[in-house]
């Protein structure tokens, strides 16, 4: 393995340190900011896998901040996997792809988002069965409760890696029985439904949150009970009816959910 230092790549970190400082102006937290920072250096590719980082008085000095609040932020991204410690040797960014990136604001595939980040999308523990919506589901998708419904559930990886668990949940009045799915593979939903019954998704309502991972979903992603996972719930709309109801855990190392905002001029919104 090659490695590549930057610890003398002063106007690089000065340049980061500047940021740190501009968005610490807006009054954000200091430790979150620099972990931010340079967890988008990360998956910007400035810092490329495997690369060591300036030992931590040089890092401290060049980013204008003290030891103790860039120790604390080194080990946020330690924890999350984004950088490992090598006891004796230094800082490095993990030799691994960076996070997949998905704009909420923007509806794709996981499928999609997968390839667009250079990796390989599959699908593991496809299930296809037909059961009684509970009540979240009935409401959700505005049906009477215990309604028909098929339920998908599957596991996505990312170049074989588990990326994120998927339950689905699609009315039987609209879609019949679990057998109109035998030809699905698993891989896009969205392109499944387009394909074989001409609905499209037009518009999701959506909402994300951390939450821990239950038994199941620890052992789907490989990960520890109880340990953080993304939750993004979904109704997915087609001409402002519900088309269908998701739940999706995603491993929060693998993925990162973004979205843009605006500033409204002032007194805008009041």
């Amino acid at each position: 393995m090659t490695e590549t230092f930057v610890a003398d790549d002063l106007a690089f970190f000065q340049k980061l340190g500047t940021r740190v400082h501009r968005r610490r102006g807006r009054k954000s937290p200091l430790v979150p900011t620099i972990a931010d920072v340079l967890r988008e250096a990360v998956e910007h590719g400035d810092l490329s896998p495997g690369s060591k980082l300036a030992n931590e008085i040089v890092l401290a000095e060049r980013l204008d901040v003290s030891r103790p609040t860039l120790r604390q932020a080194v080990s946020i991204l330690v924890h999350e996997g984004t950088l490992e410690l090598r006891r004796g040797v230094g800082t490095f960014v993990t030799e691994r792809k960076p996070r997949i990136r998905s704009d909420v604001e923007r509806m794709r595939s996981a499928t999609d988002l997968i390839r667009a980040a250079g990796r390989e999308p599959g699908t593991r523990s496809l299930r296809v069965v037909g059961k009684e919506a509970s009540q979240a589901v009935s409401t959700a998708l505005g049906l009477a409760e215990k309604s028909p419904v098929i339920v998908i559930t599957r596991t996505r990886t990312a170049d074989g890696e588990p990326l994120m668990v998927c339950y689905e949940y699609l009315p039987a009045a609209i879609f019949g029985s679990a057998e109109a799915f035998e030809t699905f593979d698993g891989a896009s939903l969205y392109h499944f439904l387009a394909s074989h019954f001409d609905m499209r998704v037009d518009q999701c309502e959506s909402s994300i949150a951390a939450v821990p991972a239950t038994a199941e979903v620890a052992k789907r992603l490989g990960i520890a009970r109880k340990e953080p996972v993304l939750e993004l719930t979904q109704l997915h709309l087609s001409g402002g009816k519900p088309l269908f109801f998701s739940h999706n855990f995603h491993n929060s190392t693998l993925v990162r959910f973004e979205t843009r905002r605006i500033v409204l001029p002032d007194g805008a919104g009041e």
